[in-house]
């Protein structure tokens, strides 16, 4: 199958786009058992569990960032240097 077939497949199957874009973000790849095994009801856990997530971020009103990030902390064990 060439890449562009795989990509016209993904636009007309939005389950299947989903998956992709679940496992590229929690860092499966997309041919391992691991992948294989997730089934709809899994993919869709996991992607609502990463949109929380996201969403928990900007609540702070800088989306990405970590909330509890101590940033004193963070220098006084030597990041940043």
């Amino acid at each position: 199958m060439t890449a562009s077939e795989l990509l016209s497949r993904l636009d007309s199957d939005p389950l299947a786009r989903l998956k992709w874009r679940v496992l590229r973000r929690l860092g499966i790849p997309p041919l391992s058992l691991t992948a294989a095994l997730l089934g709809r009801r899994r993919v869709l856990e996991l992607a609502c569990h990463l949109a929380l997530d996201a969403g928990a971020g900007q609540s702070t009103g800088r989306a990405g960032e970590n909330p509890g990030f101590d940033m004193a902390r963070f220098r006084e064990l030597g990041g940043g240097a």
